[in-house]
């Protein structure tokens, strides 16, 4: 490190910056350690022989081993909620995430790109102080509207308002996070069902939506979710692919899957 030269290029936006998008690996346990730059704990999930890995468009991973750091909490939307409330979709009530080391999952980062589901709800400080000084504003221009008072007052509180820039109810605000979209023989949470099986039920599914679309149902389907090699096939778009070049279904001129028409 000492030795390596100085560079404006390869910058990243912070010390937990994380090219994986998605992923499959074995678990290999999980570790809280104290945080850095401020009072509280952040969580470590390990793990190892990661396969089938999407990464931001630009990078590239080649290690066997990936870790993802969460600020750790016990309460749901924030981004360990979000993962943890994904993980125990798939456990029985009396296994927690020590249970799970040595076990196959697909974590999906949670951006809205490429077909993955979109960012969750996380609650913000400052975009909450922006809600609540945004309804003030808005209830004074109603008030100043109804009462026929200056233009000129109306268009300062007009201005400042739009000044705020993006604002978000109460404060939540659209975070990408981490979930577990898959874990191989989980039972928990998944209701068994006699209706085929999970690659007949995707197949199904895939007619009349985009691959994007699919693949943001498929992450979210509890079926598709217990079947760890059919996430994978999915996520390195083979699965699709097959059907295509097999004729089961034919993606017409705006990206949409249908079924052949029948000659």
């Amino acid at each position: 490190m000492v030795n390596e030269p100085i560079s404006v290029r390869g910058l990243i936006d912070s010390d937990f910056d994380n090219p994986l998008r998605q992923f499959t690996g074995t678990f290999d346990g999980c570790e809280k350690v104290p945080a850095s730059g401020y009072e509280g704990w952040r969580v470590n999930m390990n793990f190892r022989d990661i396969d089938n890995v999407v990464v931001a468009p630009g990078f590239v991973y080649n290690f066997p081993t990936a870790v993802l750091n969460f600020p750790y909490s016990n309460k749901k939307k924030t981004k360990w909620g979000y993962c943890g409330d994904s993980l125990a979709s798939f456990l029985p009530p009396d296994e927690d995430i020590v249970d799970c080391k040595g076990r196959v999952m697909t974590l999906v980062f949670c951006d809205g790109q490429d077909g993955r589901p979109e960012p969750k709800p996380i609650w913000n400080r400052d975009a909450s102080t922006n809600w609540k000084h945004a309804v003030q504003l808005e209830t004074q221009i109603e008030a100043i509207k109804k009462a026929g008072s200056p233009l000129d007052a109306l268009a300062a509180l007009e201005d400042e308002l739009n000044g705020l820039g993006e604002v978000y109810r109460d404060g939540m605000v659209p975070t990408p996070v981490w979930i577990v979209a898959g874990m191989e023989g989980a039972t928990g949470g998944v209701q068994e069902d006699s209706g085929g099986s999970a690659a007949d039920w995707a197949e199904e599914h895939l007619v009349g939506l985009t691959r994007a679309q699919f693949n943001k149902w498929a992450f979210a389907d509890p079926k598709v979710r217990k079947d760890v090699a059919l996430q994978r096939s999915i996520s390195d778009k083979s699965f699709v692919n097959s059907l295509v070049q097999l004729g089961k279904v034919v993606e017409d001129e705006d990206g949409v899957f249908q079924l052949p028409a029948e000659e």
